[in-house]
């Protein structure tokens, strides 16, 4: 009975010894759209910091602390969202990656700032979201940037004149209408005509036919769709059984490798702007490209690069900076962060810029036809 108790005593302390003085791990947040339409960019930008995560735990976790990454889903809804960051921020994550659209952010962007939660942004773009002493921080350039530069391609470089625009109004209209009024403004002031603008509600039964019925009516040489893949998909699908001649352009928003797997060949020739190179030959990209293809079974898209540099940002701040400073203060001082494609680069207010380009399909490829620092 003796030598029983003792076992037992001996086990509680060796547990005591080896279990109780293990570290508590790092934990950062992710937010996403991982169900309904437009999910393919939420999972990609999930699978992104999944595998930054599961880098660092690899190479010893943060300063050897094992790194947990808590994921939520906004369902592309904004009470979702605003749920999804209050909840991580009761389980005292360090910094949250997301949302992967400018809607979903904008709706986050207050309770990080109540909060005081570091918010990345891989992909938000919306200029409202830009110039602010704030506790977001963003990887990409405005919104504005993109348009206005796909405006001057088309005109200057493909010789448009006349273009007829639908656009989804409901669950990322911030990106939607921001995108619509720049491209819109740059495409008028160079001599083109927007010839009719339709708006639609992707979350209803709405016509898509009809809406390119009527843009068709208005005698445009181009359309284009701002959109998510999947709606972009459907009206180039239907605009392909009216015309097979005419342009299509889809924004950034679309150009996703669901765009490619799930558009077939109805797509073919569509142009749409990226936000990063599938062509890079730099030793970084190539290196996650691979690794993320072997964890994933699939190619990385630009939702999946902006996370990972997102992800890996946050950890290599977390990592160097000194004992009592800030994340936040971090991540503003302490950069250029290395990035797949380009360094991450902060100004004052926590924004950041990258290269755009516009490809075309070819061969379900995203080819690049130009591109613009």
């Amino acid at each position: 009975m003796i030598l029983s108790a003792l076992r037992i005593m001996i086990l509680l302390l060796s547990f005591c010894v080896f279990g109780c003085n293990q570290p508590q791990p790092v934990k950062i947040g992710f937010v996403g759209t991982l169900t309904g339409r437009g999910a393919d960019y939420g999972m990609s930008g999930r699978n992104g910091v999944l595998l930054a995560v599961e880098e660092m735990n690899t190479n010893g976790g943060l300063n050897g602390k094992p790194v947990e990454l808590l994921v939520r889903d906004d369902a592309q809804d904004t009470q979702a969202a605003i749920r999804a960051i209050e909840e991580l921020a009761a389980e005292k994550v360090d910094a949250v990656i997301g949302g992967m659209t400018s809607g979903m952010t904008l709706a986050m962007w207050p309770v990080a700032n109540r909060l005081q939660v570091v918010l990345v942004s891989p992909t938000a773009t919306a200029d409202e979201l830009v110039g602010h002493d704030d506790w977001l921080f963003r990887l990409s350039s405005p919104t504005s940037v993109h348009a206005k530069r796909d405006a001057d391609f088309h005109f200057e470089k493909k010789g448009r004149r006349r273009i007829a625009v639908a656009y989804e109004k409901t669950s990322n209209r911030l990106y939607t209408e921001g995108y619509l009024k720049d491209f819109s403004t740059v495409f008028t002031t160079r001599g083109g005509v927007i010839t009719r603008t339709i708006a639609f509600d992707a979350g209803v039964d709405t016509d898509l036919n009809m809406i390119i019925k009527k843009l068709l009516e208005s005698k445009p040489d181009a359309l284009l769709f701002i959109a998510n893949s999947v709606d972009t998909i459907q009206l180039v699908q239907i605009a392909r059984r009216y015309s097979k001649e005419i342009p299509l352009i889809g924004s950034g928003w679309a150009g996703t490798e669901d765009f490619l797997e799930l558009g077939g060949r109805s797509i073919e020739g569509v142009y749409v702007s990226q936000y990063f190179n599938r062509d890079d030959k730099t030793p970084a990209y190539i290196s996650f490209a691979k690794a993320y293809e072997k964890r994933f079974r699939e190619p990385p898209g630009f939702g999946a690069a902006a996370a990972y540099d997102s992800a890996r940002t946050v950890l290599d701040a977390m990592s160097r900076k000194s004992r009592g400073m800030k994340l936040r203060e971090a991540l503003l001082t302490l950069g250029p962060f290395p990035g797949t494609q380009c360094p991450i680069v902060f100004d004052r207010f926590g924004d950041a810029n990258r290269p755009s380009a516009v490809t075309a399909v070819r061969n379900q490829q995203f080819i690049v036809e130009a591109v613009v620092q």
